[in-house]
């Protein structure tokens, strides 16, 4: 019988860290153990997040949220799901759904918890609503409506312009003929990025997250965020909140 186990917030991190920071080919920044102090103390969500080990080996990461009662992985980030170190002799549906069972079964509170995998596990099937966010199809249902665009980052500048295609580069030389600036940053540049967020929001008729939202995402300890602002003749007109995990970077909004 597979059991759930509370840890210390510390020593869970540790653990966590040192498997996803060896596999950084998968990570994403959904993974990153952090969100779950800013999912917790921010946004109230009930998060879980599971070590999940087999044979006394940590092979895998789980991070889950409940939002009403669904459990979501993650929600207001593009990914989410397992991430694996090596993966067990059981199909991913079915560890999560014997994961959802205990939690239903248990009704354990929020934190992270040892997940160790018994010797048998039930192939039954969760009626625990949940949605797993990644790039491939979980439970034989997907939705495809999302497109995500990653590139390899380089760290020479003038290589990495080459990369670019003639439209834009256009607009890079365009900005520099119109002498914005851009200014890099934390809380002090939310209210600016805000600005420029909330009106590109209204103008496609989708509602916004607020600044306390974004403030509470890059003050939350430990998470690794930066602000970036454009301006012109001290107007914002640009902005975007990128966050990273290890070597992955996004921009997030």
């Amino acid at each position: 019988m597979s059991k759930i186990t509370l840890l210390t917030a510390d020593e869970a991190i540790h653990d966590w860290n040192t498997l996803a920071l060896n596999n950084t080919d998968n990570i994403t920044i959904a993974h990153h153990p952090s969100l779950y102090f800013f999912f917790t103390n921010y946004l109230k969500l009930p998060a879980y997040y599971f070590l999940i080990y087999q044979e006394d080996k940590l092979i895998g990461l789980l991070p889950l949220v409940k939002t009403g009662k669904k459990y979501i992985s993650l929600p207001h980030f593009s990914y989410g799901g397992v991430l694996w170190k090596s993966k067990p002799g059981f199909h991913e549906d079915q560890v999560i759904d014997t994961i959802l069972n205990q939690l239903q079964k248990e009704k354990n509170l929020p934190g992270f918890y040892r997940w160790d995998i018994g010797a048998e596990m039930k192939n039954e099937r969760s009626s625990i609503p949940i949605e797993i966010r990644s790039t491939k199809s979980f439970f034989a249902n997907a939705n495809a409506s999302k497109v995500v665009h990653t590139i390899p980052l380089n760290t020479n500048l003038e290589e990495l312009k080459n990369t670019f295609d003639p439209n834009l580069k256009r607009k890079v030389n365009k900005s520099l003929k119109n002498s914005l600036t851009v200014r890099p940053g934390k809380q002090e540049l939310i209210k600016d990025f805000s600005r420029v967020y909330n009106r590109n929001m209204h103008t496609i008729g989708s509602p916004t997250l607020g600044a306390k939202f974004f403030d509470a995402l890059v003050s939350t300890k430990g998470i690794d965020t930066r602000v970036f602002v454009a301006y012109k003749d001290r107007i914002p007109v640009g902005g975007s909140l990128v966050m990273w995990y290890d070597g992955y970077y996004e921009n997030l909004w």
